[in-house]
């Protein structure tokens, strides 16, 4: 069996919120509908984050979109109207948002999957 898990991180006042540790808490999930002139209609679920930086909330918005007129998905974050700031900056081996993150199952010893590609392109470690 192959399991998944969704996981959201965050890199803001110079330290990772997540939703491993609870410091990125779900709060809700809900769906919507639109168009786009370009590519038509979608279905879209959103997954509602707090992001409680030393009191100060955000919602934070992850999405997952399902096209309808073509054969894909899109995932768009919003990390809401505070800006995320940062002391120390990343080096370009990080990045300082991550969605979607999947957590996938090794199967045997000899499993070495560790890059996700897109259309023959490594796009970074898993």
């Amino acid at each position: 069996m192959h399991a998944f898990i969704l996981l959201s991180f965050i890199f803001a006042d110079d330290k990772w919120y997540s939703t491993e540790d609870n410091s990125l808490p779900l709060t809700s999930i809900t769906t919507a509908q639109g168009v786009d002139p370009n590519l038509g209609s979608w279905n879209e679920t959103q997954l509602n984050f707090d992001l409680n930086r030393s009191g100060t909330h955000s919602k934070v918005v992850a999405s997952i979109r399902q096209w309808s007129s073509v054969s894909a998905i899109t995932f768009h974050l919003n990390t809401g109207e505070h800006v995320l700031t940062n002391s120390k900056p990343l080096d370009t081996n990080h990045v300082s948002t991550v969605f979607p993150s999947f957590l996938i199952e090794q199967t045997s010893s000899q499993d070495q999957r560790g890059f996700f590609t897109f259309e023959g392109r490594s796009i970074g470690l898993i």
